[in-house]
């Protein structure tokens, strides 16, 4: 539930954001330099949380496609590890 609350929070700084510098000379930039500082921090996150048990990181998510087990990313962090079952807490 944090994470949600966390992307909303996100979305609507990036509304007001872009809202309020966007008349301002190179408010293109600062808007350009908002995502690009939360793709690093999401970047950072995804490879750095990591779950307890297993040690795999919790937002690789499983998916198999005409018979291939391959890994994507996830946007939101699971309740539980989506390799070995446990809870994350």
């Amino acid at each position: 539930m944090k994470h949600k609350i966390i992307m909303v929070a996100w979305l609507a700084l990036f509304i007001l954001l872009g809202s309020g510098v966007w008349s301002f000379q190179g408010g293109e930039l600062m808007i350009l330099a908002y995502l690009i500082l939360s793709i690093v921090v999401y970047l950072l996150y995804a490879f750095l949380a990591r779950c307890p048990a297993c040690r795999m990181p919790l937002l690789l998510r499983p998916l198999t496609v005409f018979g291939m087990e391959l890994y994507v990313w996830s946007l939101l962090t699971p309740e539980r590890c989506r390799h070995c079952e446990t809870s994350k807490q």
